[in-house]
């Protein structure tokens, strides 16, 4: 018996450890497979195609990339506009979040993504890792119109935050600066406008008014309760005692944007009532304000990027400190209205930065910039001797082998070139004429009785196909027009509505019939440019979204973006879309995501050529990710 007990103890820790062993196999996959399992989610405040937006995501992804890191990275937007609005903007982040459930770290850029976020009442949420950039530490509370604010700094104790960059406006500065040069002023008022910051920086002005200065009378213009003709009758009631201190104006009470008002406001002062205007934010600097201390809104100041977290967070697996910064503020002043009050540049502090200053003195540049000076000139001649040394050894080698590596590399591209063009077309080709021999031949047998809507069939597909080989052929032909002739046609008044009708004539063979397309042109527009151009690229356009869309609908807008002089037209389907890191390798010669699916290949690399050749441009919007969506601009001219 106890050799008995022995032995089944033994086949018990054997199998144990196969078991264990087994269990570790299991979970040991290549890290790359791992990391491109999971994601990087970005949530920003506003749209995706908003320009500060736009710039920190596309620097993060190219620093992330290019610090080694390889996790998938998906972009969302709340979309938050005028405050009217906030009731829906949790709701939207907490379905933002349900539909990336396997964000490894979220990115919060902006100040309604930072108070959504925080709102959020599911517990499970606090774990998520986070990194929040592009808000002021004090907000206003979203639930509510009343001059509260949250302290975001004390909010995040909660949550798994791994990196946090806040802004914390130094508002004593600003009061300092008013008492040094206006020491009439015996009231303020606080311009801001109907959407969440004009609340938060109305609220934690107001704050700090109170603790500090409650002597002070203040009155408020403020664009939850004004629209934009009562905000600029307001304005003008202020007496030559009152300093203003602006905070942000995009949105007035009705919610709408008033592109406009940015003009005006910043006019409505006179010969007769100067008004000292102070910006909160940066809002009106170099235009209305006299200046302010404002947040520096660049990254070149030493901090740790939110990159460099990410990476050693997700793909070196680092347990990272909680990262803290606080921005630093700067004291700016605009020199022309610095004039206009007489202000000299001696009585600032010496670390104020001026713009529109043309009038700096050599002693006044060798005071602010001498060590920069003297840097700048020993780096710039030990370049130049570094660069003398290495000419003379370098520059007839790098004769010899400029000649050789040119050869090689048009050699090899060439080789490249031609593989892949008699590789794509012999088999692009030969699909359509295999379809139009074997029908004729149907056609054609006497034993074959034929009904004549079998035979309509058959001549319909016959048809088809010959349509497929000539647009192959055209497209060749295309490339190489293109190519052999750099300059446009002659340009000529377009009408965007014949331009598309004659497009959807080209595509139509190439879109199912199940798939719908729905164009949307308010009224006809009209753009001077190359007809045949912009007919070929809608027509590539069209005919690849009906090539990759089974159902759904393909949806074509079209607009006019009068503030950049452009004409806009985007193409969106409802297929598979497209992968963010192919976005340019598509638009290549011959380049193919889907070896499947028919054609050459050259369709969205002759139509960026032509887009470019007219002036505009064709790019792939990454932001959408319900299918693929191509944007057209063309530029508008007299």
């Amino acid at each position: 018996m106890p050799n008995l007990n022995q032995k089944n103890m033994h086949r018990l820790l054997v199998a144990l450890f196969l078991f264990v062993v087994g269990l570790q196999w299991s979970y040991c996959e290549p890290a790359d497979s791992i990391s491109m399992q999971k994601e990087i989610l970005y949530i920003t405040s506003y749209n995706v195609d908003h320009r500060y937006s736009t710039s920190f995501i596309e620097d993060m992804m190219e620093e992330y990339r290019n610090l080694g890191g390889k996790f998938k990275v998906s972009i969302e937007a709340l979309n938050c506009s005028s405050y009217e609005s906030h009731s829906q903007w949790v709701g939207t982040m907490q379905q933002i979040i349900e539909n990336h459930p396997h964000a490894d770290l979220v990115v919060l850029y902006g100040l309604e993504a930072w108070g959504c976020f925080f709102a959020l009442p599911d517990p499970r949420y606090r774990e998520i890792p986070l990194i929040c950039v592009a808000s002021a530490r004090y907000a206003g509370m979203q639930t509510q119109r009343k001059r509260e604010v949250v302290d975001f700094l004390e909010l995040q104790k909660s949550f798994n935050v791994k990196g946090f960059y806040y802004y914390d406006y130094d508002i004593a500065k600003d009061m300092d600066f008013l008492a040094k040069f206006f020491p009439e002023v015996e009231k303020l008022a606080i311009i801001s406008d109907n959407s969440y910051a004009g609340l938060s920086t109305r609220n934690v002005l107001t704050r700090y008014l109170e603790d500090f200065h409650p002597q002070l009378a203040v009155t408020y213009i403020d664009g939850m309760d004004l629209d934009m003709e009562e905000a600029s009758a307001a304005v003008e009631k202020l007496d030559n005692k009152t300093a203003i201190f602006f905070c942000v104006w995009k949105f007035d009470k009705t919610g709408s944007v008033k592109t406009e008002y940015d003009h005006r406001i910043f006019h409505l002062q006179t010969d007769e009532k100067e008004i000292p205007v102070i910006s909160l934010t940066g809002s009106g600097f170099g235009s209305w304000a006299i200046g302010g201390c404002h947040p520096s809104y660049s990254w070149d100041d030493g901090r740790v990027k939110p990159s460099e977290i990410a990476y050693r967070f997700l793909d070196q697996q680092e347990d990272v400190e909680p990262y803290f910064f606080k921005v630093p503020n700067h004291l700016r002043m605009d020199k022309n209205v610095l004039d206009r009050f007489k202000i000299s540049r001696s009585d600032l502090p010496k670390e104020t930065f001026i713009i529109n200053d043309d009038s700096l003195t050599f002693v006044q540049v060798w005071d602010d910039y001498k060590w920069t000076i003297v840097v700048s000139v020993l780096a710039f001649i030990l370049l130049v001797i570094s660069l003398a040394v290495s000419i003379t050894y370098a520059i007839h080698l790098k004769r010899v082998r400029a000649s050789y590596l040119d050869a090689k590399v048009r050699a090899e591209h060439a080789d490249r070139m031609k593989g892949t063009f008699i590789q794509n077309i012999s088999h692009e080709i030969r699909t359509p004429l295999n379809a139009i021999q074997g029908f004729s031949q149907l056609v054609l047998d006497d034993d074959m009785d034929l009904d004549r809507k079998t035979k309509q069939a058959m001549f319909t597909e016959i048809e088809r196909s010959v349509k497929v080989v000539t647009d192959q052929i055209d497209e060749i032909l295309q490339l190489s027009s293109i190519e052999g002739h750099p300059t446009p046609g002659k340009p000529e008044e377009v009408s965007m509505t014949e331009v598309l009708d004659i497009a959807m004539v080209t595509a139509r063979t190439y879109i199912p019939p199940t798939v719908k397309v729905n164009i949307k042109l308010v009224e006809d527009m009209v753009v001077h440019t190359v007809k045949s151009d912009v007919v070929t690229i809608l027509a590539h356009l069209l005919s690849n979204a009906g090539k990759f869309t089974k159902k759904g609908e393909i949806l074509v807008q079209v607009f006019q973006d009068l503030d950049h002089r452009r004409l806009t037209v985007s193409v969106t389907d409802d297929g598979p879309g497209i992968p963010v890191n192919e976005s340019e390798r598509i638009f290549d010669s011959f380049y193919k995501l889907d070896s499947f699916v028919p054609g050459t290949g050259l369709g969205l690399t002759i139509s960026r050529m032509l887009a470019r050749r007219l002036g505009g441009n064709l790019y792939l919007d990454i932001a959408y990710l319900r299918g693929a969506r191509f944007v057209l601009t063309l530029p508008l001219t007299e």
